[in-house]
């Protein structure tokens, strides 16, 4: 007996399918395997894709699917039904042509049918499902409903309204006074959720004017997770590695790692939107190896402190009581706005590049080190240099500057300046 299922396709199916077990029935990659007999046609899935981009008024779905990209002719929508109808005419058809094909999706002891498309959402892989349904019954061929399995874990896949279903999430919550009034900070957390149940996890812990960073913190996290190939969603046991390294993350972080049951106030305030977490600011708990990189354009003046000779747009990294100083690029007296739209720019570049800005030793290396290859991109050294305790109690000061004699300034040109991406 054959026990078909179904399942969405993953990066790994180019290796899984060597097994002779999960079939690419995808209009695109399986047109060459043995599930070439169940894809659909280009004009079907333009059709269906029109739809769901009409429905949801998609413009830049609607401008993809409107023309068939084979004939240059207008697509026409399809619905679900009209979909199944006309993908149902074409197994039809094939069927009628030639069977062997058919049977063979028979054979063995199992055979997993695979698309794109989400579990939860109408595909054809489903419809695939009942045509070979009756395909074994007219043969007499013994034929069992194995469900829709989950790629990541190989069990069942748990539909959002399973009781057993749990799934992580990171994000980043306010941190306020438990006055609810004063903001101490913001906390990377995770959230295990199971049906209206939730347990939060605070991860790391970030200064008031840290936002930024604690969101490319989680975004960091989430990237690891998929990296590592770790379940976000299924059973408990499914997702207990993953539940474990974010604990282990929040411990090095200097924090508990508890998973703490949100109340039922917590829950409706989380459904809302309004959930915060409550600490004293000095609860708060930044790690001592904690760096932070800040960026800021600075006037640099002459040796007497009278003449204005440039500006330099510098970056500075703070670790506790310590800072270290890189002057990134020069640039002559009348060049303050390009001067000012440099210095952004490489917080925009950055940003865009995912460099994080705060965070451990390791996390920062590679925005210390992309920040060194501007400065020598630009005719600087390139050295960091230690600010004394009188120089960092004023750098958050107006009139902070820098001091050089007119030869020891390296300015660059104004004209195609712009920040390039060096990695390691």
């Amino acid at each position: 007996m054959v026990q078909v299922f179904t399942s969405r396709l993953t990066r790994d199916d180019d290796k899984t399918n060597s097994q002779n077990t999960r079939i690419n029935t995808t209009v695109q990659s399986g047109q060459q395997g043995r599930g070439s007999v169940l894809a659909p046609t280009w004009p079907l899935v333009a059709g269906h894709k029109l739809y769901e981009a009409m429905q949801s008024q998609n413009q830049i779905e609607i401008d993809r699917w409107k023309i068939d990209k084979v004939t240059g002719r207008p697509t026409t929508p399809l619905t679900d039904e009209a979909y199944t109808t006309q993908y149902l005419g074409l197994l039809r058809d094939r069927y009628a042509r030639d069977k062997q094909p058919f049977l063979d999706l028979l054979q063995g002891e199992q055979v997993t049918l695979t698309c794109y498309c989400s579990p939860s959402t109408f595909c054809h892989r489903h419809i695939a499902v009942d045509v070979l349904e009756k395909v074994a019954a007219v043969h007499a061929m013994p034929f069992e409903r194995g469900g829709e399995i989950d790629p990541h874990t190989g069990k069942l896949w748990l539909a959002p309204d399973n009781p057993a279903r749990q799934q992580v999430q990171v994000g980043v919550v306010p941190v306020i006074s438990p006055n609810g009034k004063t903001p101490v900070g913001f906390a990377t957390a995770a959230l295990v959720t199971q049906a209206q149940q939730r347990r939060l996890m605070e991860i790391g812990h970030f200064a008031p004017d840290e936002q930024t960073q604690a969101e490319k913190y989680a975004d960091h996290l989430l990237v690891s997770l998929r990296q590592d190939k770790r379940v976000t969603i299924g059973r408990a046991e499914d997702i207990q590695e993953t539940v474990k390294l974010l604990t282990d993350e929040a411990r090095e972080n200097g924090l508990s790692g508890l998973w703490k049951p949100l109340s039922p106030e917590r829950n409706a305030a989380w459904e809302q939107g309004d959930h915060a977490i409550n600490h004293t600011a000095n609860q708060l708990r930044l790690p001592s190896d904690r760096q932070r990189v800040t960026l800021k354009l600075l006037p640099i003046i002459s040796p007497d402190g009278r003449t204005r000779i440039g500006y330099a747009a510098a970056a500075f990294v703070s670790q506790q009581d310590n800072s270290a100083m890189l002057e990134v690029a020069h640039f002559n007296p009348k060049a303050k706005e390009r001067a000012e739209d440099y210095t952004h720019e490489l917080g925009q570049t950055l940003n865009k590049r995912g460099y994080l800005m705060s965070g451990h030793n390791r996390d920062v290396e590679k925005t210390v080190h992309w920040l060194t290859k501007q400065a020598q991109g630009n005719r600087l050294n390139g050295e960091w240099n230690a600010m004394p305790p009188e120089q960092r109690q004023h750098m958050n000061d107006d009139n902070f500057s820098l001091v050089h004699a007119y030869n020891e300034l390296r300015t660059v040109s104004t004209t195609g300046l712009k920040a390039q991406d060096y990695e390691r």
